[in-house]
């Protein structure tokens, strides 16, 4: 297997982990938690423990992500050479780990302390904002993921 062909399986299977974890979370587990349990410090004791176990792998993903996608760029030579379609797939992309970022450093952690406090109203609030700012990530994957497919195989 040649380095690229490498570089590009990692990319894939990391963008799988990470966009097919949203998927997943934000439109079965979660819904159906809601549907199913209500009591509100189970259901969000059960989210929290769910996103935390599903941010150790974002992590991995994202790392993953940034480490192929930018030695891809460089065995293109570099950003000077890049197309308008891998911009797109490579702007697109960072902007999305950067989102991860800021839903782990903010409501995630939030998420966790009122979970920690048993502040259920507040833990309700960081759960929703997790998945708001995530369903935003799940819909730019959509150009990300195209972008990327063009740019590859026209």
């Amino acid at each position: 297997m040649s380095l690229m062909s490498l570089l590009l399986s990692l990319h894939l299977i990391a963008a799988i982990t990470w966009i097919g974890g949203i998927f997943v979370i934000d439109l079965f587990l979660v819904p159906v938690l809601r549907r199913h349990l209500a009591d509100p410090a189970a259901r969000l004791t059960i989210i929290y423990r769910l996103f935390r176990g599903f941010f150790a792998w974002v992590w991995l993903a994202g790392t993953m992500l940034l480490v192929s996608g930018y030695l891809v760029v460089f065995r293109f030579g570099g950003f000077a050479a890049l197309s308008a379609t891998m911009w797109v797939m490579v702007a697109g992309g960072t902007f999305m780990v950067l989102l991860a970022l800021y839903v782990f450093f903010f409501p995630f952690l939030a998420l966790r302390r009122a979970v920690h406090d048993a502040d259920w109203a507040r833990a309700a609030k960081a759960a929703g904002r997790i998945r708001w700012l995530s369903s935003i990530n799940l819909a730019l994957a959509v150009p990300v993921v195209l972008a990327g497919v063009k740019a590859f195989h026209g």
